[in-house]
């Protein structure tokens, strides 16, 4: 893909709407054509990079926009944490 579209739209609001990377993929392969994974993760850095806050947990569950602070301020702490972990 020669030019990285904002994917935004395609990640759904709330954690408990999280929606898994293959499911993501699918989603944005529908719309976008055959597009790898990797191509998939830069459209998703590319639109937090214009403003868009989207967040992983690392549970398993999935990306999703955050719909309330509580869950920003998880994330935060997640990445606190893993962040303390690097040496």
């Amino acid at each position: 893909m020669d030019k990285l579209l904002d994917i935004s739209e395609y990640v759904p609001y709330g954690a408990a709407n999280a929606i898994s990377r293959h499911d993501l993929l699918d989603v944005v392969r529908s719309v976008f054509g055959d597009i790898s994974d990797r191509e998939m993760r830069r459209m998703l850095e590319y639109s937090r990079q214009n403003g868009n806050i989207i967040i992983n947990f690392q549970n398993g569950k999935g990306y999703f926009r955050p719909d309330c602070k509580e869950e920003i301020v998880k994330y935060i702490q997640q990445e606190e944490a893993r962040a303390k972990t690097i040496h």
